[in-house]
């Protein structure tokens, strides 16, 4: 019965240490994903600016070939 017990307590040690070590692995994933994911915001403020800089140039320019016309 001791040794079923030592066993068992090695067993759980094992765990604790594959637990630990499983959750230092998912904080990294969720720090990249939270970086990943700013970088994406940031990306789709520069796509929306762009985007509204090309609608400014084009309303620009059909106003000019409304005005030759």
């Amino acid at each position: 019965m001791l040794k079923e017990l030592k066993n068992q307590k090695i067993s759980l040690e094992r765990d604790q240490e594959r637990q630990a070590r499983n959750i230092e692995r998912w904080k990294k994933s969720i720090a990249d994903a939270e970086l990943k994911q700013k970088e994406n915001t940031n990306d789709l403020n520069s796509a929306d600016i762009s985007i509204i800089k090309a609608e400014v140039s084009i309303k620009s320019a059909e106003k000019e070939l409304k005005e030759i016309k």
